[in-house]
């Protein structure tokens, strides 16, 4: 219950929560003016806690870490800044990155109190001095706290920090600057600070924090002790938040139960940041009357439902690609974002993974309902098909940031997983494929089994007169070694395009190079569907590239159907073949016997236009041996 009362002994430690814009209080004597005449500060709320009136405080400040054994997730950070406090090594700048809500500030202002501690320096502050004490409720004059955000100029900065820093403390052992938010500074604030940050006084510590440290110059990284702070695991979080809530139960303050798998989920998503999951927590116990589940964090975040992620599991797994579109447009009535459906479809295949891995592995992270739940629907896909599903979800997020129909690329990616999952093997297909050649389907045969039939090489000591019985034996050639070579480097290239988009390598990998001509490599493919995605210029470019990078050499790409590949192999064995009898390239008429066996005493010229029908007489010399060139 908030309430606008309050009695006049109420404790001055907790600090003012919300203020009106038009109030504005500098210190507690102020303050205390502003109090009406029954001691109530009119811009404060306050709360009913059994029976006691006192301000609102959100969990994420109530709860922040008072010691260096309650900063949750970044157990380095701790031994680190523990160990400079005990050898008396505390470097007069450190660099604290890291992404949101993983404890940065936090750190700053316990190395400010381990410093200031009447009882120190230590790794252990008490926590009730008054100088601990000062620097927890943020009145310390010797603890300077720098929006850089707000204050980006260099004349902020030089007068905040470059001109005061040569004064002494007031009341601590050191004046502790915390900026946060560093990569905020301007080049030319940075540049001021270069020279207090490289040779600060005896009694100046500087800590800037920071979500970009890669915005941080070079120059400052130099001056600093970087230290990088991690996610936190989703564990931790978890288990944090539910000793908050058995401390706000006990308080009185929360009467609504969280369910541990509702705790996971809010865990999962904050993404490693304390503060963002507290923030969720807070908003689902002022969201739900009596419990909170998973439905309850669903609604509030914007979730696709379980249900609904089971069915479209179910569909993929079945082929029903209607269904599966069906479902899209169902979420998308529903008002959900796309891509927070494929966010969690993703999660809830990697759930799956977990559980066909095994229930020791999957509890590692899962909780117990939520592994029961799965574990319904875990055999409807094997792991491969997972994979290949999961592969196929990331190819379609990364086409929806560029696409302006983000439905249609999602549903195209559906389609493609689909298509995937759903796909024989090429071990399969030969073995499914009939024995009779007359009765045989190109394209249901894998191209690597269609050989290159020659006739066999013919002696040098025959010539055309010699007949090529009918029905002669042929043989397997050795490829080319330009086209051997590119068959050896094909995994190569396979495994390159499938690390740059899977959905082409899933159309490529039946694929084989057939033949190369000059600059042009032809790859039989088995589908005209394939053969058609192929040839669009976006992914026949990824592939000519991936063939560039690994045989280092430029090739333009021919793509054609299998049972093409094979007619154009039956064609080249048919005119490979030797014929009944010798014929003339052109003519194509029967060639006469050799010249000297036949006739020796016939007219030469007459013999070559016989041979040569194009050529020509060009000058006729006197004599016997008179011939044509030409």
């Amino acid at each position: 219950m908030v309430v606008n009362t309050t009695e006049s002994h109420l404790t001055e430690t907790l600090p003012v929560i919300i203020m009106s814009d038009a109030v504005k209080c500098s210190s507690q004597s102020s303050t205390s003016k502003m109090r009406n005449e029954y001691g109530v500060h009119p811009t404060i709320r306050y709360v009913e806690v059994q029976g006691i009136i006192m301000p609102y405080e959100t969990l994420y400040r109530r709860y922040r870490p008072q010691t260096f054994d309650e900063l949750i997730g970044q157990p380095h950070i701790v031994q680190t800044l523990k160990n400079a406090l005990k050898l008396g090594r505390v470097a007069h700048a450190y660099l604290f990155a890291g992404q949101r809500g993983t404890g940065k500030t936090t750190a700053a202002r316990l190395l400010a109190k381990a410093l200031n501690c009447e009882h120190g320096p230590t790794p252990d502050p008490c926590g009730g001095c008054e100088s601990c004490l000062a620097i927890q409720t943020g009145s310390s004059m010797d603890v300077v706290e720098l929006d850089a955000a707000s204050h980006t100029k260099v004349e902020q900065i030089r007068e905040l920090i470059v001109n005061r820093v040569g004064f002494m403390p007031v009341e601590a052992r050191y004046r502790v600057y915390i900026i946060d938010e560093a990569h905020m500074l301007s080049l030319s604030s940075f540049n001021a600070l270069l020279k207090t940050l490289e040779e600060p006084p005896p009694h100046a510590i500087f800590v800037l924090a920071t979500t970009d440290p890669h915005k941080i110059p070079a120059t400052i990284h130099s001056r600093c002790q970087r230290l990088d702070f991690r996610p936190v695991p989703p564990q931790l979080i978890a288990e944090r938040m539910e000793k908050i809530l058995m401390n706000e139960k006990k308080r009185g303050a929360v009467e609504v139960d969280v369910s541990s798998e509702a705790l996971s989920l809010v865990a999962r998503a904050a993404q490693g940041s304390v503060r963002d999951a507290l923030s969720i927590l807070e908003q689902l116990l002022l969201m739900a009357d009596d419990r909170v589940d998973v439905d309850t964090v669903r609604a509030l975040l914007g979730m696709v439902s379980e249900e609904l992620l089971k069915e479209l599991v179910t569909a993929i797994a079945a082929g029903d690609v209607g269904h599966c579109w069906r479902l899209v447009q169902t979420a998308v009535d529903e008002g959900k974002d796309m891509f927070q459906l494929v966010r969690d479809l993703t999660e809830f295949l990697r759930g799956l993974m977990l559980v066909s891995m095994g229930a020791d592995e999957a509890l590692g992270e899962l909780t117990s309902e939520r592994l029961t739940s799965l574990q319904g629907i875990a055999g409807q896909l094997s792991q491969a098909q997972l994979t290949s599903v999961i592969d196929c979800l990331r190819e379609a997020e990364r086409e929806m940031r560029i696409s302006e129909d983000v439905q249609l690329a999602l549903e195209l990616g559906l389609l493609r997983a689909t298509t995937a999952i759903h796909r024989k093997p090429i071990h399969e297909m030969v073995e499914e494929a009939p024995t009779g050649v007359e009765t045989e389907t190109p394209s249901e045969v894998s191209l690597r089994e269609l050989p290159m039939r020659v006739p066999k090489p013919v002696a040098m000591g025959t010539t055309r007169e010699t007949i090529a019985p009918e029905g002669a034996q042929l043989e397997e050639a050795p490829l080319p070694p330009e086209l051997a070579e590119v068959r050896q480097a094909w995994p190569e290239v396979l495994e390159r395009i499938r690390r740059e988009r899977v959905s082409t390598y899933a159309l490529l990998q039946e694929g084989l190079p057939m033949a190369v001509d000059g600059d042009v490599l032809t790859v039989a493919l088995t589908h005209p569907f394939h053969k058609e995605y192929l040839q669009d210029p976006e992914h026949s470019k990824l592939v000519e590239h991936a063939v560039e990078q690994v045989l280092a050499k430029n090739y333009r790409l021919r793509f054609v159907l299998s049972d093409e590949a094979e007619r154009q192999v039956a064609v080249a064995e048919q005119v490979a073949q030797p014929a009944p009898i010798a014929v003339s390239r052109r003519s194509r008429e029967p060639q006469q016997p050799p010249l000297r066996e036949a006739n020796a005493q016939a007219d030469p010229t007459e013999i070559i236009f016989k041979l040569f029908p194009d050529a020509q007489v060009v000058e006729e010399m006197p004599g016997e041996d008179a011939s044509a060139s030409c």
